[in-house]
């Protein structure tokens, strides 16, 4: 399902940048 890939690794994309700004 390519489409659950993509969103997971949208997500992952998404805390990672998130987390550094969180502190």
């Amino acid at each position: 399902m390519p489409q659950i890939t993509r969103r997971a690794l949208l997500a992952l994309g998404a805390a990672g940048l998130a987390a550094p700004a969180l502190g």
